[in-house]
Order: C-alpha cells, then structure tokens, then sequence
C-alpha cells in the first residue's frame, strides 16, 4: 500500500528497511540538499507514505507510531511498532487500494452535505495538528481561484517553473498508456483538442514567445482555476508546527481525505503550486508572487500553513491510470 501513496509527479525516491520494532524510510538523496519546494514536495510525500503504513497495519492488528527526524536526514521517518490492542482502520484495504486522481475538466454535484463534509473533516482527528478547510462560499471561492490561477500562470512564465511541470511529463508513452514512474500524458485530463498545444508547451522557446500574447495566462487559468471553478467544492489541507513538520503532517492528513473521499464516490485531484510558492524560501518564485500568495492565504487559512488544495466532485473514473514500480524494488532488507 505505501507504494501506491500520492507522490510528487508518481516518483517515489525512498526505501523501505525493516527491524525488530520499527519500519524506516530512508531516502537515496539527502534531505538538506534539495531545493525548499522539492523537500516540502518530498516531506508530504513520505507523510502519505508513512499513514498508508499505519492504516493497513491496523488490519493485522498492529499500532505503528511514524515519527519525523529531521536530524537524521537519510532516514528521516521512522514508524515505530507500538505494543496494545488496535481496531482495523476503516481505510485499510480497499479504500487504499482504491485512492487515485481524477484530472477530468468538470467535476459534478450533488455537493456534500454538512454531515458528509464532517465526516471528511474528522477523518484527520488521527493527525495531530491539520485540518480541513472549506473554500465554497463565494467569496472564499472567488479569493482561493486567484490564487490558483497566479500560481498556475507563474508555472508557463517562469523558465525553471516550466522545466519542472514538463520534465514529469512522460511523452514518449504517447496518449493511450499510463506509466509506473512519472506522469503519462493519457493520465493528465487533457481533451482530444488541446493535446497539440500542450505537446507544444514543453518547449519553452514556444511558450515564452506565446506569452507574448498572454497564452501563459489562458493556461494558467485553465490548470487549475476552470477546473475548480466547476468543482461542487475545494477544500485546503493545512498544518501548525514547523514548516517541515507540518508538511509531513499535511502529507499524512492528504491520504486520509483522499482515500476517504474516493472509498466514498468522489472524484478527487490535487493543486499544490499555489500552497507551496507561498512558503519562505520557495524555489525560483517571485517575491511579488510569493507576498501575494502569503497575502492571500492569510486570509483564508488563518493560524494554520497550508500545503495543499483538493478538488472534489463527481466524475466518470479516468481510463488511464498511472501505475507504480513493483512494490519488492522498495524493500532494503
């Protein structure tokens, strides 16, 4: 199941080590050497990884307690076997098995209800520290799409930005196929019709001579504010505590809404740029950019740092799915 957590651009970079009282995550890179939206991206990814292990230990009556050590940066999870009766989460097995993106345009109601919505919300009670902020009122709504869309936008403006949205992209695979490792573009929503410009895009001599005439503005507006304009609702997963910390925390909170929403019918994908470049240090964004995005979401995220924006929705399951490497290439011992 840790194999199949979310991951940045579906690159898992750790690997699993086995003791007599803890599993570890180790990572082939160090830590204190990534870039800073590399290693909150890395940080969210591990915590997703390191919940996943917690849940599906609990089907075979096991507690494990993840534990973040930053001072140990090739090893910096640590979940340790806790002794005590424990009940089978109600996400183990087919819930994990089941959690996968959904990058459709639309997504369509019924909206949730308040009970429904609660029941998301208290999902994260297992996730000291996190919570789940709901951006559907109108002016939330109207506040958060900004938002997305200057972050989104800054991603087809911004030379290195640009590199690292493409570099994921598998085009080599073509438009039928998923991938086990990075982004097949068959995965990605793309309709029949825009496929050519956004083959075209990749290159950035292209995209920057198109933004002449605003083309990274339309594009921006069409990653991600569209999409969430028509979505019944956007919500925030945001932490307190360290930055770091709270991106772990975040990436733990991220699988349990996640899963839950799709074991519960709904359709779900995932915006992290808008988030992430508000954070101090964020790699290769504007200051201009990054005020306005801190600006912004001290208002809609009072107290508490976000990291990442969910769409959820009704849609039809997407026909291409990546996939991931086989689960034994994880494994040290």
């Amino acid at each position: 199941m840790a194999v199949q957590a979310p991951s940045a651009d579906n690159h898992h970079h750790w690997k699993l080590r086995c003791s007599a009282d803890a599993l570890e995550l180790a990572l082939a890179a160090d830590l204190r050497q990534m870039a800073q939206t590399r290693r909150l991206l890395t940080l969210i990814s591990l915590g997703a990884v390191a919940e996943s292990l917690c849940v599906e230990a609990t089907a075979l009556g096991w507690r494990l307690l993840p534990e973040l050590d930053l001072g140990n940066p090739a090893v910096p999870v640590r979940l340790r076997l806790a002794p005590g009766a424990v009940e089978p989460d109600p996400l183990a097995g087919a819930a994990l098995r089941q959690r996968h993106s959904n990058r459709e345009l639309r997504f369509t109601g019924p909206a949730l209800d308040v009970a429904q919505q609660s029941v998301l919300s208290l999902g994260l009670g297992v996730v000291p520290g996190t919570q789940l902020g709901w951006h559907d009122g109108k002016p939330q709504r109207r506040a958060l799409l900004a938002l997305l869309r200057a972050a989104e936008t800054e991603r087809f403006a911004n030379p290195a930005l640009h590199q690292e949205l493409f570099e994921a992209v598998r085009f080599d695979l073509g438009w039928s196929q998923g991938a086990t490792e990075g982004l097949a573009p068959a995965s990605l929503g793309v309709a029949p019709w825009e496929r050519p410009g956004f083959s075209s895009s990749r290159h950035w001599g292209l995209q920057k001579f198109l933004n002449l005439i605003g083309m990274h503005k339309m594009l921006g507006a069409r990653a991600a504010d569209l999409p969430c304009r028509l979505a019944p609702h956007v919500c925030s997963i945001a932490a307190t505590g360290s930055v770091e910390q709270g991106a772990f925390s975040a990436g733990r909170a991220l699988l349990r809404v996640w899963a839950a929403a799709n074991a519960n019918g709904l359709a779900v994908s995932v915006y992290a740029a808008a988030p992430l470049y508000a954070l101090v240090g964020a790699t290769d964004v504007r200051a201009d950019l990054q005020q306005r995005l801190q600006a912004g979401w001290r208002e809609l995220s009072p107290g508490a740092t976000p990291f990442m924006v969910l769409r959820l929705g009704h849609a039809a399951a997407p026909k291409v799915r990546n996939g991931r490497p086989p689960a034994a290439s994880f494994l040290l011992n």
